[in-house]
């Protein structure tokens, strides 16, 4: 300990009268800060520090009640950042991206960006120190020798506008990534223990081929009819019959001709086999109507004491929800767009942001339920525009990083009959598909948990080099609300 840090607890110890570790942290801080460095671990230096100076002048080290140290650690990054800037002249071997790529990317935003939070400095400094706080022997390392982690956090530098990287979140298909990283390097994080979409059972793709070179209306009406199948012995056939005709119907009365008053008519007429699928689901269910995540109100209910969130917590409402009923485990969601335009600022969002998120906040909860083998976990989200459809995968190959995989083109739905099966077939191969790795993952849950037995009493450090914490998805700080004036002046409010 230096005479420095000496003098300054010591001169404390003599000035107050009930000396505790917590207030001397808090009548210190700028002390603590000058003394500090990011690297720290703060707590553990400093109390060691205080015990010490406590014992060197005969007074009992009160070290008991909870310290905050969010002002200390804020400053902190503050002085880091400020360092970093300094040196933004020397070549960074983790970035391939120009100046100029950075002052774009800083200065403005893409037209499908526009509706999009924007990080006040409070919150980018917080997510500096989410980044600040990972440790670079867990991180993903690519073949290039770059850690992604250290190419995500440029991005979420460089970002005023919400990204996914502010909540380590990458899809390799987001043109933003186009500025960090190279195409063998994007390919590469899309390869690595990438999900795969259980294909349809053979049965059910021999049912689908009666209908191939079919276009007239009646015929492909009369080819569904001609067979039977029991809701329960033949679920997965029957359903896909009762999709069919139900699709059918909607050319019979004309209802892609007619003005869809909302997103609900959407959803109940056209993308209605998604949710009639897990009927048939022995363990998951479906709910529709802006519906509440449980893991994300649970994630912005963790947040609260770092980004000052009010008392109540709201979950992220979803069109659809796909979860156990019982436990409560959520493995799914849906966001819906009326308008078929994929390019749309909602349906942009949605795609690249607020299904993402609510995935991950789905994925670290079901982590947490079996963290031996995090990697096998999935997360599915269905992303609807109308007549088009995107389904996303999100999992943790590597390192911290959470990635979304999805199509590169969204599937289209059959507007006609001239081209029914081809476009409706893989649609509903994605839907069974999905299905299969919510159940899947389900299983893989509940059997490690039968292996685990019962579990001991108390603390126990992880032996387990692949259970690496995950840091949460960001969560915005809730502006102030203005309270309205109620006085007699309150007509001057303007």
């Amino acid at each position: 300990m230096s005479d420095q840090h000496t003098e300054k607890i010591r001169d404390y110890l003599n000035r107050t009268t009930i000396p505790t570790f917590k207030d001397f942290v808090k009548k210190n801080k700028t002390f603590l800060v000058q003394n500090s460095s990011i690297d720290d671990k703060l707590h553990s230096k400093w109390v060691n520090l205080y015990i010490t100076a406590c014992r060197s002048v005969g007074v009992n080290p009160n070290t008991a009640d909870k310290v905050d140290w969010g002002d200390v650690f804020i400053a902190l990054v503050k002085a880091a950042k400020d360092n970093n800037d300094t040196k933004q002249q020397k070549p960074n071997p983790d970035s391939t991206t120009t100046p100029t790529a950075n002052a774009k990317a800083s200065s403005s935003s893409s037209n499908n960006t526009t509706s999009r939070h924007m990080l006040t400095d409070t919150e980018k400094i917080y997510v500096e120190s989410l980044y600040q706080k990972l440790k670079e022997e867990n991180m993903w390392t690519l073949k290039t020798g770059r850690k992604v982690e250290k190419v995500m956090e440029e991005c979420a530098r460089d970002y005023t506008v919400e990204q996914g990287a502010h909540s380590l979140i990458v899809d390799p298909l987001d043109s933003v990534w186009g500025n960090y990283f190279t195409e063998e390097e994007r390919e590469e994080i899309s390869s690595t223990n990438a999900p795969e979409l259980p294909p349809l059972t053979l049965q059910m793709t021999e049912y689908l081929q009666k209908f191939e070179n079919l276009t007239d209306l009646d015929d492909l009406f009369n080819k569904a009819n001609e067979d039977y199948f029991n809701p329960k012995k033949d679920a997965e056939l029957y359903w896909l019959k009762q999709s069919i005709i139900n699709a059918l119907e909607i050319y019979y009365c004309g209802f892609l001709d007619k003005e869809v008053k909302s997103e609900s008519d959407l959803l109940h007429r056209i993308w209605r086999p998604i949710y009639l699928c897990f009927d048939h689901s022995a363990n998951i269910s479906v709910t529709s109507g802006e519906k509440t995540s449980y893991a994300s109100a649970l994630r912005k209910k963790e947040s609260k004491t770092e980004t000052e969130a009010p008392s109540k917590f709201f979950g992220t409402r979803t069109d659809l929800l796909f979860f156990t009923p019982i436990t409560m485990k959520e493995f799914g969601t849906a966001e819906m767009g009326l308008k078929s335009a994929t390019e749309s600022n909602k349906s942009v969002n949605e795609l690249k942001l607020k299904v993402p998120k609510t995935m991950k906040d789905m994925l670290l909860r079901l982590i947490k339920l079996s963290p031996v083998e995090p990697d096998k976990i999935i997360t599915c989200g269905f992303n609807i525009s109308g007549v088009y459809l995107n389904q996303l995968v999100m999992d943790n190959p590597k390192g911290y990083v959470c990635r979304v995989s999805r199509f590169p083109v969204e599937l289209q739905y059959p507007v006609s009959p001239d081209n029914f099966i081809q476009l409706f077939k893989p649609i509903l191969a994605t839907i069974y598909g999905t299905r299969i790795q919510m159940e899947s993952t389900l299983k893989h849950i509940d059997d490690e948990r039968k292996k685990a037995g019962i579990p001991s009493y108390g603390f126990k450090k992880t032996n387990n080099s692949n259970n690496i914490p995950i840091p949460p998805c960001f969560t915005p700080i809730p502006a102030q609300r203005k309270r309205k004036n109620t006085s007699s002046n309150s007509n001057n409010s303007n």
